[in-house]
């Protein structure tokens, strides 16, 4: 491929700009800022535009916006060029986002080819390469040098190692083990981890671990339900006891029914108006069955319990944040605490800095070497701290606080204002005026020794920052020159503004000075370290509000469908459940004991002889019997009754089993994905490196003949599959590391590496060469070298060279090279 005309119609600095490009070697000289990169980022951007590479959707890089025209509202230009069929095309592209859009031309008959070429669905545009292999990181890894740029991307080991495999494997684009690993990945990713909450590995092991705990509690409420079940057979097993008693007194009674034949008409009375009550009572109940059915009939049990599940879910959820809350609130107690500290370390420093500490001290250190007025000046100092000691010794108001200062002058004010105002007339007027000058005495002495106790401590603090103005921004040559000049503060001076008279003293707050700035920065890095992990409890918090409010919101969504304003009203519902099957109980009670009032037991002849002494007492008996079993059977109603009542909401513990078990296959499945998508990233990675280890001889020797020819010492070399490079040292064979050698030698190296690498991954496509001051850390043996190997390749590839130098051009011109020049 060749480019033939670039026209800059509006791009960077440049509008309406035409550059005209010649087949083989093109020496392109502008000075700084002459517009080099401009018109080199301008082919790029024609080529493949500016969006950044290995994107899902089309996003735009920092050149688009670099590039733009600042005071214009278009951003367009035209390239010509001639692909390697020998056609001539023009492409023209609009960089604007609003009209972002590539068209192709065929340059001879002005016929518009856009559509033959490929179309990239990620930018949305047609490829005027005409094929996918070359993108813009290839591109910008192999021909195109940009400024001070001539290190390759990890990017580019991709797509080598991809060529390689393809070329081993004889596999068609299509097939990219790089693709197969990013696939991996990905599945990877959507299956999740354990930790991830939201991942759904992650929600299936909570939605696990909650079905357990419900299974925990619904199993404790079965176990309650199968204790009252085995009362309520007991309590049958009772009342047929009863029963047959009861059938064994009714028989005995038979036989003396005679005897009490008037008093068994009483009875059979009083038991036809008991049989009646018995009737109304059953209507009243069944009428208010009937009304509870109406009103509760159609609740269903298996919607309440996934809303109580969701509302159980929900509160752990809230509690968790609350703990997170609390945990916040800690951190942020700590990092106050801390702060306070730091804040009172930076107060009673009074501005000094560590900086400055350091300063003062290789000021003392280098006046003490140099022999400094120490001497002539320590008998002066002496006698400045003998002068201020005794003047410490007539009047030490330091020692007075300025709390009782202040209190001694507020009571003087006091007794001022209450001489003057004098309530109730009290006080004679010689009293008033005794205390109010007594007040005023106060005042005044207060006041005085307040500003006394103020200009003899500025007399006698020296502040600690006096002497270091000439110190800041000074080396040590600058320090030299000012001791020479008598400039330079002297050791004693320099104690003097720390307070300190003697060396001893000096040293140890020197030392003390700097343990303090030690634990100042030990507070700083813990105030870090807590807001650090405020930020992550932060970022916890909010991912548990944000599944609190799903759960809330399903909750709330469901109950309005149904027209109740809380899960506690719907719930409401299910407690009457227990009170119809309290009623279903009593109504079959009272037919039971309906039919036992409505037998002819009560109406048999009895003889007339009959014993009264002896059928009444048969009577009790057979009375107590029927209360025992009434009350056994009122027991096992209320059994009856609060069984159902537990059993509402509750489901089916073999149901819950099957969910867990259905979970744990499912997370089973989750782990035997991982495991298998580990085993396959293994394989491929391995497979890879095996690829590049059968092509990586070629590979080198390509790479070391063109460092050979440029550097005529180095020519061999080592590329492992991340394109990572090591030389073979001459002398003795040793393996070098690029960091071992000197940048000149190094961006020699990985040129050497974009030409032996550009026909891997083109496809031996022939993209021209364009470099934009390559040879900056040259030197001119191997600058020449360069020159002359690029001049070769421009027999067969297009070179367009950008320089700011006239060492290209005159190296050109002493070895008699053919090129042409443009100046920008």
């Amino acid at each position: 491929m060749k480019i033939k005309t670039l026209n800059l119609l509006a791009f960077g600095k440049f509008i309406d700009k035409t550059i005209e490009i010649d087949d083989g070697f093109n020496l392109i000289f502008g000075g700084n800022e002459a517009g080099k990169s401009t018109v080199q980022h301008f082919i790029e951007g024609m080529l493949f535009g500016f969006y950044k590479p290995y994107r899902k959707k089309r996003t735009y890089n920092e050149n688009y916006y670099h590039y733009k025209p600042r005071h214009s509202d278009k951003y367009y230009g035209s390239m010509i060029m001639e692909d390697d069929n020998g056609k001539e095309i023009r492409i023209e592209r609009d960089f604007l986002k609003t009209r972002d859009g590539v068209r192709i031309f065929n340059n001879i008959t002005g016929e518009e080819i856009t559509q033959t070429y490929p179309y990239d669905h990620v930018t949305k545009q047609y490829l005027p390469l005409g094929y996918g292999s070359v993108n813009s990181v290839v591109y910008n890894n192999t021909v195109n040098f940009k400024q001070m740029a001539s290190r390759s991307d990890d990017d580019l080991a991709k797509e080598v190692n991809n060529r390689l495999v393809d070329l081993v494997t004889d596999n068609s684009d299509d097939i990219s083990v790089n693709g197969v690993l990013d696939y991996l990945k990905s599945k990877k990713e959507a299956v999740g981890t354990f930790g991830k909450s939201k991942s759904n590995y992650g929600m299936a092991v909570r939605e696990r671990n909650n079905l357990r705990g419900i299974l925990k509690d619904t199993e404790e409420i079965y176990q309650k339900v199968n204790c009252n079940q085995k009362r309520i057979q007991q309590y049958e097993k009772k009342i047929e006891r009863l029963n047959q008693v009861r059938a064994k007194q009714a028989k005995e009674m038979g036989q003396k029914k005679q005897a009490a034949l008037d008093k068994q008409k009483a009875a059979i009375a009083q038991t036809k108006d008991r049989i009646e009550q018995i009737k109304n009572d059953n209507a009243a109940l069944h009428q208010k069955l009937d009304d509870l059915l109406y009103q509760y009939g159609s609740f269903d049990q298996e919607l309440f319990s996934h809303l109580q599940f969701l509302k159980s879910s929900m509160e752990g959820l809230i509690q968790r944040i609350e703990k997170l809350t609390e945990q916040i609130g800690a951190l942020e107690s700590e990092k106050d605490e801390t702060q306070k500290r730091l804040n009172h370390m930076d107060r009673n420093l009074k501005g000094l800095t560590r900086q400055q500490l350091e300063d003062d001290y290789k000021e003392y250190r280098i006046a003490k070497s140099n022999g400094d007025l120490y001497n002539q000046e320590q008998d002066q100092w002496e006698s400045h701290l003998e002068r201020q000691h005794q003047s410490e010794d007539w009047i030490d108001l330091q020692r007075f606080s300025i709390k009782p200062l202040l209190a001694l002058m507020i009571a003087g004010i006091l007794l001022i204002a209450l001489s003057f105002l004098n309530p109730a007339q009290f006080m004679a007027f010689a009293v008033q005026v005794i205390i109010c000058t007594f007040g005023l005495v106060l005042f005044l002495t207060g006041f005085i020794v307040i500003i006394i106790r103020k200009n003899d401590f500025k007399s006698v603090a020296l502040p600690a920052n006096e002497g270091r103005e000439n110190l800041d921004g000074m080396d040590t040559e600058d320090v030299l020159a000012s001791d020479e000049d008598n400039h330079w503060r002297s050791s004693l001076e320099i104690m003097k503004a720390y307070g300190q008279s003697n060396e001893a003293d000096f040293e140890k707050m020197v030392l003390k000075l700097h343990n303090i700035f030690k634990r100042y920065e030990s507070l700083q890095q813990e105030s870090d370290r807590c807001q650090m992990k405020i930020d992550s409890v932060n970022e916890e918090k909010k991912a548990l509000s944000e599944e609190k409010e799903s759960y809330q919101g399903e909750i709330e969504e469901r109950l309005d469908s149904l027209g109740f304003k809380s899960l506690e009203d719907y719930g409401e519902i299910s407690k009457h459940l227990g009170e119809i099957e309290k009623l279903r109980a009593e109504i079959a009670a009272n037919n039971k004991l309906y039919d036992e009032l409505s037998g002819n037991d009560y109406i048999i002849a009895l003889p007339n002889d009959a014993d009264d002494n002896v059928i009444i007492p048969e009577e009790q008996k057979r009375i107590h019997t029927k209360g025992t079993v009434e009350a056994l059977e009122h027991e096992k109603a209320i059994l009856l009754g609060e069984n159902t009542s537990m059993m509402n909401g509750v489901g089916n513990p073999v149901a819950i089993r099957e969910q867990i078990e259905g979970l744990d296959h499912q997370i089973e499945n989750y782990e035997m994905e991982l495991r298998a998508c580990d085993m396959a990233e293994s394989f491929f990675n391995n497979f890879k490196k095996e690829t590049h280890y059968e092509q990586a001889t070629n590979l080198n020797e390509r790479i070391g003949t063109i460092l050979d020819g440029i550097t005529h010492k180095y020519h061999q070399v080592k590329v492992d599959d991340a394109l990572k490079v090591k030389v073979v040292n001459p002398e003795n064979n040793d393996l070098l590391g690029i960091e071992q050698l000197s940048g000149g030698t190094i961006d020699q190296i990985y040129f050497a590496l974009r030409f032996g690498v550009r026909d891997i991954v083109d496809r031996n496509q022939t993209l021209p060469f364009i470099l934009d001051d390559p040879f900056v850390q040259y030197d001119d043996q191997r600058k020449n070298a360069a020159i002359q190997f690029l001049y070769k390749s421009s027999e067969e590839n297009q070179i367009l060279l950008f320089t700011c130098s006239g060492d290209e051009k005159r190296m050109m011109d002493d070895n008699q090279l053919t090129y042409t020049g443009i100046g920008l």
